[in-house]
């Protein structure tokens, strides 16, 4: 929240808004007469309270002056703050205070995503720092035949962390070719969680007509998942983009050319501390046999989710799509934002719940894809299966194979999104706001 940031957004636009707010709420309606004169007194007086309510979001101590009161900033109202700014004075919080728009919702995504790329050099000078100092480095352990010296699981994760953001920034520094045919964007950028966070967008999210965000499973990890460290994204970003390739749309809007076209983009959204194997071998809260991670990460979700909403620049039609534990993920964040207008999961444990009701949706904008073979799809510990449950709401989509169409079944946990699947032609469907051409056959 801008109101953690410190009190320098609050001194960039305190003064600036203080004028406007008088200059709005004392212009006179001289020359109007009646019920005009009164309709734009009244407009007057909306526009100078938004306003103000804006500079208080932005600075608390603007509250009836008191520093200890905190306003739940909204992501219209973080909106409201950062369009009133010149774009002069967006592009100078970017490169000098970036940390203060880096994960706000309500900030438009292509500014927090060059804020959060102008935030990688320090992180790296930071994690290079840690690394060093970090100890203890090694440890006798057993390996089963002997005892040797190995890393310290503490050192792992640094290690892995301090991976992650290399990725990161060599990955962007390769996307910045403007020959790319995709664009690729950083839109969430957190090191503070067990594990480094983070979020990639493909296309223009802020514009697209319609918008994909997809939060994959367990073991995934920014260093691999999102980012290779070398010119291509992450296997998890590959899987966003075949979907929307599945779509036949471009994911932004061709300046070259008059011809106006259906736009899809798509977030890979991993902010959040994806379950790992250290994690459900040893049993903590963070193990993928419990559902505590994906309710922890469920209101940063939703905020995303209600972020999109915000700042989009018309109204998105957004999936909210989750494989295997972040189907789980993608469940309890709808049961806390109404801002998507499909939810489908895939290869899913359960979504926390089978009700559309409980997602903030309707029955037939709700759908699950689980291959025969999938052992994970059969598991329901969250809320029930989605496909399979008598009560569920979902409508179960078919992995099977139409050969007579072109179309390969899926098998297993790991390929719904293949090229060439019902699974992924099904999932490009819903993104397209389309019924899927291929629903599972009735019993």
């Amino acid at each position: 929240m801008l109101a953690r940031r410190g009190d320098g957004p609050c001194r960039a636009t305190a003064k600036k808004d203080e004028v406007a707010y008088w200059d709005l709420y004392d212009l006179t309606t001289d020359g109007l007469e009646g019920q005009t004169a009164d309709a734009e007194a009244k407009a007057r007086r909306i526009l100078a309270d938004d306003l103000s309510v804006a500079a208080a979001v932005v600075c608390p101590a603007m509250i009836n002056g008191n520093t200890d009161t905190y306003k739940k900033i909204y992501d219209h109202q973080v909106n409201d703050w950062w369009t009133s700014l010149s774009e002069d004075e967006q592009n100078d919080i970017i490169a000098n205070n970036p940390d203060w728009i880096d994960n706000l919702n309500g900030v438009s995504l292509a500014a927090r995503s060059e804020a959060n790329k102008n935030r990688l050099d320090a992180m790296k000078a930071e994690i290079d720092r840690q690394v060093k100092d970090f100890e203890p480095k090694t440890e006798l352990q057993w390996t089963g035949r002997n005892f040797e010296y190995k890393n310290t699981s503490g050192y792992e994760a640094m290690l892995q962390r301090q991976k992650g953001i290399d990725s990161l920034r060599d990955t962007f520094s390769y996307s910045e070719n403007p020959d790319k045919e995709r664009i690729h964007s950083l839109l969430v950028l957190d090191n503070s969680g067990d594990h480094l966070r983070a979020a990639v967008g493909t296309g223009d999210i802020d514009a697209a007509d319609h918008v994909l965000v997809y939060t994959p499973g367990m073991t995934t990890t920014v260093a691999g998942g999102l980012v290779t460290g070398g010119k291509e994204f992450g296997a998890k970003v590959d899987e966003a983009e075949r979907i929307m390739s599945e779509t036949g749309m471009p994911d932004h809007d061709d300046k070259n050319t008059e011809q106006v076209e259906e736009t899809a983009a798509g977030v890979t959204w991993l902010g959040y501390d994806a379950p790992g194997w250290d994690e459900t071998l040893t049993g903590s809260d963070g193990t993928v046999l419990s559902d505590h991670e994906a309710q922890s990460a469920a209101p940063d979700l939703a905020g995303f989710y209600d972020g999109i909403q915000a700042t989009h620049t018309g109204d998105p039609h957004l999936v909210a799509a989750g494989h295997s534990y972040g189907s789980t993920v993608t469940g309890y964040a709808s049961q806390e934002s109404d801002a998507p207008d499909d939810i489908v999961v895939w290869g899913s444990p359960g979504a926390s719940t089978v009700d559309a009701s409980d997602l903030n949706t309707v029955p037939d904008r709700m759908y699950s894809a689980s291959a025969t073979d999938d052992f994970v799809a059969g598991y329901g510990r969250y809320g029930g299966n989605p496909t399979t449950d008598p009560e569920s709401d979902f409508t179960p989509l078919d992995t099977r194979g139409h050969y007579e169409d072109g179309l390969q079944a899926s098998a297993g946990h790991s390929l719904y999104t293949k090229a060439g699947t019902t699974s992924l032609h099904n999932l490009g469907n819903i993104l397209a706001d389309n019924e899927p051409d291929y629903p599972a056959p009735e019993d």
